[in-house]
């Protein structure tokens, strides 16, 4: 049993929400990206000040690519992301990422930044609010210079900290640690109205709980999102609702963390969508095996949008291919992209807009 082979299904989400191409500096970083919701308003994720070193662009290049990476991954394999984004939208249109060297851990607030395309004739507000995203989600230990003056003198040594939520407590007593997916669907869930309390009530709620040591309601709320849309689907047993200022002990017993290989990531596919989103926008999951049965009928549907002499060259290409798997596979994708005629239009447009401040 321990060696027959699981079979993961070919399955995609349907109707979710797209991550755009990156738009790129002139030293290949990523700037920045959108994420086109079905529903409502898009959402710009703004990459531009989110440096580990000035001096070494090859580090900020990787570490800007897996932010990318992560956001593309949600939205293509997380059904609850696509609802999440289009909450946050309501309140915000932006996320900055920041302070990628900031020590103490990865935290989020709505900050209010200058309007960028505010003009006197114009009726735009003065300022955006912003979903500011700090500190690094890879959550790496950080090594940093301590001085102290004992009675043998002036002591320098290198003190290696642990990032807080590096590691989580499980509802089994176990602790894992934790991905960029589960820590930026945290932080980005803190941002919808429908999950927190974002109010000023809210916020001093929030502050005298955390004050008194106890976990506050919005953030129970976060971490049990998390636990359904991310953790729980993967077989794994969730993270501890009260344990938000919990510190791994060195001596901790650490539990196996369901990786995000293709079995996980089918699994993710498969996550439910919680209630306090079902207003949103619901991604399905497709059969690509079934759909492929079709591919003949969907191919003749689906091409009514084609210009004649487009769709002509289009079937010679796709008759190089030797499955019909591998032809929707193909005209789905082009699809897309010819449905969402315009898109490139409003990337560009995003890209003029993407200084914040």
């Amino acid at each position: 049993m321990g060696n027959q082979k699981v079979l993961v299904n070919n399955t995609l989400l349907s109707g979710n929400a797209k991550v755009s191409e990156p738009i790129v500096d002139s030293q290949g970083l990523i700037k920045g990206f959108i994420i086109d919701n079905p529903k409502g308003f898009d959402v710009q994720v703004d990459l531009q000040h989110f440096l580990l070193n000035e001096e070494n662009a090859e580090e900020n290049k990787k570490l800007r690519q897996t932010i990318y990476d992560t956001y593309k991954l949600a939205a293509q394999s997380v059904p609850a992301f696509t609802p999440l984004a289009e909450c946050v939208a309501q309140t915000s249109q932006h996320i900055l990422h920041s302070e990628a060297n900031k020590p103490e851990g990865v935290f989020s607030n709505i900050i209010y930044l200058e309007n960028t395309l505010k003009t006197i004739d114009n009726n735009l507000a003065d300022t955006l609010p912003v979903v500011n995203i700090a500190g690094n989600p890879t959550l790496p230990d950080r090594e940093i210079s301590v001085e102290v003056d004992t009675d043998a003198g002036h002591v320098k040594t290198i003190a290696k900290i642990e990032q807080q939520n590096k590691y989580y407590l499980g509802k089994d007593g176990l602790w894992y640690t934790t991905n960029p997916l589960e820590v930026i669907t945290h932080e980005i869930a803190h941002a919808c109205k429908d999950l927190q309390n974002l109010t000023k009530a809210g916020d001093f709620a929030y502050e005298s709980s955390k004050k008194q040591g106890i976990t506050p309601e919005d953030e129970k709320r976060v971490i049990n999102f998390v636990n359904q849309v991310l953790l729980e689907p993967r077989g794994m047993s969730g993270r501890d609702l009260n344990s938000d200022t919990a510190v791994k002990p060195n001596n901790a017993t650490v539990g196996n963390y369901a990786p995000l290989d293709a079995m996980g990531i089918e699994r993710l596919k498969h996550a439910p969508i919680p209630n306090e989103l079902k207003s949103y926008s619901q991604p399905k999951v497709i059969d690509f095996n079934s759909h492929s049965k079709n591919n003949s009928h969907d191919f003749t549907r689906e091409s009514s949008f084609v210009h004649p002499i487009t769709l002509g060259q289009l079937k010679r290409e796709l008759a190089a291919f030797d499955s019909e798997h591998q032809q929707s596979f193909v005209f789905s994708r082009i699809s897309e992209v010819m449905k969402g005629n315009g898109f490139s239009q409003k990337q560009a447009s995003y890209d003029a807009d993407l200084v914040l401040c």
